[in-house]
C-alpha cells in the first residue's frame, strides 16, 4: 500500500510543478473518501533532495515483480482506510489512534462519542506506557483530557 501513497505523493508533485490539479483525476483512489478536488499549494512541501529520495524508492519497487501496488480491503470490502463504504453510503466512526473505521472490536469512551479499534489502541497504550518518551507521554495526557478517561489497556 505505501507504493500507492508514495505514487500519489509524486502524482502531487507533478500536479503541483504543472500547476494542473486534472492531472490527479486517476481511477486508483475512486473507492476511497480521498478527494480529488483539492487547492494545490504554490510549491511541494518537501525539499528537492527528500523528494528525489522518495522518487528513486518508488522507482526501486517498481522494478522488483513480487510487488503489485493495490488497495486492501476490509470486512466490508471496502478500501480499509475509507470512512465511507460507496455501495451503502454508510459512514464508520473513525480510529481516534489511526483515523482508520472501527468496525469490530472497539473500545468505546463517552465523551464526545469517540471510538478506537481495540488492537491499535491496545498497541498504542502499551507502546506508551513501556517506551516512555516524552512525546508519547504527552500523547497519552492529551488523549485523557479528550476521551475523558485514563489510557489503560482494554481487555
Amino acid at each position: 500500500m505505501s507504493m500507492m501513497f508514495l505514487n500519489r505523493y509524486l502524482d502531487v508533485v507533478d500536479a503541483i510543478e504543472e500547476h494542473n490539479p486534472d492531472m490527479l483525476a486517476t481511477s486508483d483512489f475512486v473507492e476511497t473518501d480521498i478527494p480529488y478536488e483539492i487547492e494545490l499549494p504554490d510549491e511541494p512541501t518537501l525539499p528537492p533532495e527528500q523528494h528525489e529520495k522518495v522518487k528513486e524508492h518508488v522507482l526501486t519497487l517498481a522494478m522488483k515483480q513480487a510487488i503489485k501496488p493495490a488497495l486492501r480491503r476490509d470486512s466490508r470490502n471496502c478500501i480499509e482506510f475509507s470512512l465511507i463504504n460507496p455501495e451503502t453510503n454508510e459512514r464508520a466512526s473513525p480510529c481516534l489512534i489511526t483515523g482508520y473505521p472501527v468496525l469490530d472490536d472497539r473500545v468505546v469512551f463517552d465523551r464526545f462519542n469517540l471510538m478506537a479499534n481495540k488492537e491499535d489502541w491496545n498497541k498504542f497504550v502499551l507502546s506508551a506506557k513501556s517506551i516512555r518518551r516524552e512525546s508519547l507521554q504527552d500523547c497519552l495526557k492529551f488523549l485523557a483530557k479528550w476521551t475523558g478517561a485514563q489510557p489503560n489497556v482494554s481487555l
